[in-house]
């Protein structure tokens, strides 16, 4: 039964709907995954470089721009003012070092400085001619750059192949787990594992691991897809861990926005502060919104409902559920609000993703309640807003050069927000009602990097009660966080 969760692609819910043709399509993946890997490892070289100047990666710099242009032509917007033409590496360099508690005026505490800047580093990955570079920056060293040849399609393939093994046909995911690994699902289990090292040595292969040993605090500027693989479900280091459980990622939309909000921060002295708050203004919870009978398909969300309430009433605010969560209301509400919270339905259509994809509000005016990417985009929220996507597949959207473009959160981003926490895949409606209520309480927590190291601890925390990588796996943070300097909480009433 399908009817509680919160999207409404019943076709990739329902694939697995017997054990003969879970075992057809488990023989048929292996198959598959063994004519890739042939494929994959035949054309793989590594590379790894220490950057002794900056002409490589300026010149990538420069062709990431046409690459950026090209994305935000795709969704009719136009070129971040940050972006000036002139990015290169000096400038992102500054929003790096500004993100460790760098300054030049006379709050500057190198001491303070020294001690971050071993904790934070920025991964930009850029792709080129069937070859994916990755850039390691970190405050006050020389970049670190590598290489590895893999084509996108099978960057594609592999995150396909990751997200479907980690969906469960069952109750439980067994394949994953060391104990109770049933006969029919121990190939899955070695597929997981396969695949999730075809992974890791694409994106984050050993020589590159070994320079992120001791970095807490690790931002993404993703290229292609993989601003859509979650990187907390990988398992790089040889052994059972995930990345989860020794750092906290985030994905940066694009480096526009990355250097935009390090300057803002930069602007609001977060940099010379060690301890805050962030207190919501006129905070806007939303659940469980009417479906419409236009909406076929869909089902109410009690979990949603509730959620929306708990929330609420963590904040002192009035929750807007049912019919009250009226399109043309919302619209009129955001504006006011630096925190947006949305328990929901949501629907990514790769077809025509900027107009066919929504999150469901209320019906109004005969419109279904859908409020798709386009027109979030093109609304103004106040600067910093934090938004809360307790709808799955959230994050999903289309691959270009530059990254994902079209999905829900990324076009909260381009219009004002700071950080969206979204969803990869669906989730049941009562497990992202829990996961997301735990995540509340983290935010309350006073901890550097918000809101993003929260949502880390609201992983490890949930993983005490229920280790199962469909939903801790599926959460995740877009956007860029406070700096790591700064510690913050979400003050409530």
């Amino acid at each position: 039964m399908i009817s509680f969760d919160r999207n409404v692609n019943l076709k990739f819910m329902g694939r697995f709907n017997s054990r003969l043709k879970s075992s057809v399509l488990t023989i048929f993946r292996i198959i598959s995954l063994r004519i890739i890997g042939i494929i994959t490892l035949s054309l793989l070289r590594i590379d790894f470089v220490c950057g002794q100047d900056n002409s490589t990666l300026d010149k990538h710099l420069w062709q990431y721009e046409i690459n950026f242009k090209s994305l935000m032509n795709y969704r009719s917007m136009p070129m971040w003012e940050a972006w000036n033409g002139a990015v290169t590496t000096k400038l992102l360099q500054s929003g790096i070092d500004r993100s460790a508690g760098y300054s030049d005026d006379n709050y500057f505490n190198y001491d303070r400085y020294d001690s971050l800047s071993k904790q934070y580093g920025l991964l930009l990955y850029f792709y080129e001619a069937d070859n994916l570079f990755s850039y390691l920056l970190r405050p006050g060293k020389p970049y670190l750059s590598f290489m590895k040849s893999v084509s996108h399609d099978s960057l594609l393939y592999f995150e396909k192949e990751l997200k479907e093994l980690v969906f469960l046909e069952n109750d439980k995911n067994l394949a994953l787990h060391e104990r109770g690994i049933q006969a029919d699902t121990v190939e899955r289990g070695l597929q997981y594992r396969d695949i999730n090292k075809r992974l890791c040595d694409v994106l984050l292969p050993s020589a590159l691991c070994k320079n992120l040993l001791g970095i807490k605090y690790l931002e993404i500027i993703p290229a292609l897809n993989i601003g859509s693989i979650p990187f907390y479900l990988l398992q790089p280091y040889g052994n059972s861990s995930y990345v989860v459980d020794s750092m906290c990622v985030v994905i940066s939309s694009d480096v526009p926005h990355y250097l935009y909000a390090t300057k803002m921060y930069t602007n609001l002295g977060l940099h010379k502060a060690e301890f805050g708050s962030c207190i919501p203004k006129n905070p806007l919870i939303i659940g469980n919104p009417t479906i419409s009978k236009c909406a076929r398909g869909l089902q109410p969300l009690p979990g949603a409902e509730s959620e929306a309430i708990a929330v609420a009433k963590i904040l002192g605010a009035q929750p807007l559920l049912g019919l009250a969560a009226r399109k043309d209301s919302v619209l009129q509400l955001i504006r006011e609000s630096d925190f947006l919270y949305f328990a929901t339905h949501a629907f990514v259509d790769h077809r025509n993703i900027m107009d066919s994809s929504f999150l469901l509000l209320a019906d109004y005016n005969g419109n279904c309640g859908r409020w798709s990417p386009r027109e979030i985009q093109s609304d103004s929220l106040l600067p910093g807003s934090i938004v809360v996507l307790s709808a799955c597949e959230s994050g999903m959207g289309k691959s270009m050069d530059a990254g994902v473009t079209g999905s829900l959160a990324r076009s909260f981003i381009l219009a004002g927000a700071c950080c969206v926490i979204y969803s990869y895949w669906p989730v049941a409606d009562q497990a992202t009602s829990d996961f997301m209520l735990e995540n509340m309480k983290q935010l309350q927590i006073s901890r550097p990097f918000f809101p993003a190291e929260h949502l880390r601890q609201t992983i490890l925390e949930y993983r005490k009660r229920n280790n199962d990588p469909q939903v801790w796996g599926a959460f995740t943070v877009l956007g860029v966080p406070y700096p790591c300097g700064f510690s913050s909480r979400l003050k409530v009433n």
